[in-house]
């Protein structure tokens, strides 16, 4: 009989041991541990630290630790002073929130090389004019302007080394009538053709010519149409042979190189347009104000109310981006300066927060989890990933400190600044800036196609300027 009474004890015994040790498994696993100083279960956060080059050295809190990238760790809630660093590269440092039961992700980290590779890919005797980077940036074009025996041409360049080639000339000045100016050169979305816009005495003229230089087709002499106006003519991103444009009474229209044909007005009283996708988005004169509708780029017959009355502005600046699913769209009014995103945009109830203010612009990373609000003086970048209805996740910059005159992405966490006349590398937001060089008047420095170095624009000389390729990682 006591045999059989200790079996049992010994039976409950172990399932408590079992069950208490399976409660301890499953507690640690979620991030709880036990403070032994203060007698009390702490739940922890985990940070996932990475870098590029790996093996680099983390400092916290000004205490070497003696661990290196790439390790995960978990810690106490609150905030923590982190540096990352390795001989022969910049240090990042970066203060780090940790959350209870959460990761907080720092798997980002780009260490620039302290005396960055730098390559002179082309340079010009004048300028690089109405430069333009086709959109897998693995081709540059540009233009020189007229000498005094020949006419203005259009060049393009394969990066990283690729020769600059000639695509096509323009008649040469004579006497009585001046050379062309080519004011403007814009590729299509898949990198096949060329816009080239030029300036005559008698007007503007459009071309659409092969990447090659071949085939040119003077739109302007075939179709007898001033294509300026308001907003001028504009490939489609997902088809060359698709182009529209505002003309100066506010119609939007559309030109078809495929059926060579022109569309009627598809909607009066415009005054603006983007693209979202295969859906073309413009700004409309309606009863209730300014509205913002949408139309299929392929086929633009059946017209979509998207914001019934938009604040009431002289010009919107538009980005599009879809997330995880989901169409968001971000609106910044020049009259307002306020930056809302509308989520689910064409859906039936796409829902509206006003996510940053005193911003122009806007620009999406390439997956679309972050955007860049920003204006010559002010970066904000906004989180979709960590952003709630309730809790908006916006990092802000660091005070600028010189105009911001261009903006874009190095990567899904990185941007490329030209910041008061410098390129400049930085975090996702505006932490852990690196100059790379100069950076010439109006010239938008852009990532190379693998992403591992960037592409700028620099004075060369005295009257010269230079393309150069600086290596990142």
């Amino acid at each position: 009989m006591f045999r059989r009474i200790l079996i049992t004890l010994g039976y409950i015994l172990v399932g408590f041991v079992i069950a208490g040790g399976t409660l301890i498994l499953v507690a640690y696993g979620q991030g709880y541990t036990y403070d032994i100083a203060h007698h009390r279960f702490v739940h922890r956060g985990l940070i996932l630290f990475g870098s590029v080059p790996t093996g680099a050295y983390i400092t916290q809190d000004g205490v070497y630790t003696k661990h290196q990238t790439n390790r995960r760790d978990s810690y106490n809630p609150g905030s923590y002073l982190f540096k990352i660093d390795k001989p022969g590269y910049m240090a990042w440092s970066k203060t780090l929130v940790v959350h209870p039961g959460m990761v907080t992700d720092a798997r980002y980290v780009i260490l620039v090389p302290q005396k960055p590779v730098q390559t002179t890919v082309a340079t010009v005797d004048a300028s690089f004019a109405t430069p333009a980077t086709s959109t897998d940036h693995r081709h540059i074009a540009y233009s020189s302007p007229a000498t005094a025996t020949e006419g203005p041409a259009v060049w393009t360049q394969d990066l990283p080394g690729g020769k600059p080639i000639k695509r096509y000339s323009l008649a040469a000045a004579t006497p009585t009538v001046p050379a062309e100016t080519i004011i403007g050169l814009q590729w299509s979305g898949d990198d096949s053709h060329l816009l080239v816009i030029t300036q005559t005495p008698a007007g503007r003229v459009y071309r659409v010519i092969n990447a090659d230089g071949t085939n040119p087709i003077n739109l302007t002499d075939q179709y007898k149409l001033d294509f300026t106006g308001l907003q001028s003519l504009q490939f489609a991103p997902s088809d060359w042979h698709d182009l529209f444009w505002i003309g100066a009474d506010g119609s939007l229209r559309r030109l078809d190189l495929n059926a060579q044909a022109v569309s009627d007005v598809l909607a009066a009283q415009t005054t603006q347009f983007s693209y979202a996708g295969d859906r073309l988005l413009y700004v409309n004169t309606t009863a209730l104000g300014q509205s913002l509708m949408a139309l299929q780029v392929h086929n633009p017959t059946q017209t979509a109310w998207l914001i019934p009355s938009l604040p009431k502005s002289s010009a919107y600046s538009i980005a599009y981006a879809s997330y995880q699913g989901t169409d968001e769209l971000v609106i910044i009014p020049s009259a307002t300066h306020e930056a809302t995103m509308y989520s689910g945009i064409f859906g039936s109830s796409p829902a509206s927060t006003v996510v940053a203010r005193n911003v122009d612009k806007a620009s999406f990373t390439a997956d679309g989890h972050l955007v860049a609000l920003y204006s010559p003086t002010t970066l904000v970048t906004y989180d979709l990933e960590l952003s709630t209805v309730t809790d908006i996740v916006n990092y802000r910059s660091p005070a600028l400190g010189a105009s911001l005159n261009s903006l874009g992405w190095f990567d899904n966490y990185h941007l490329i600044m030209n910041l008061g006349g410098k390129t400049v590398f930085s975090d996702f937001d505006g932490t852990n800036r690196v100059v790379l060089g100069s950076a010439a008047d109006g010239s938008v420095p852009f990532a190379s196609s693998d992403n591992r170095s960037v592409y700028t624009i620099q004075i060369n000389g005295t009257t010269g300027q230079k393309l150069v390729n600086i290596g990142i990682r």
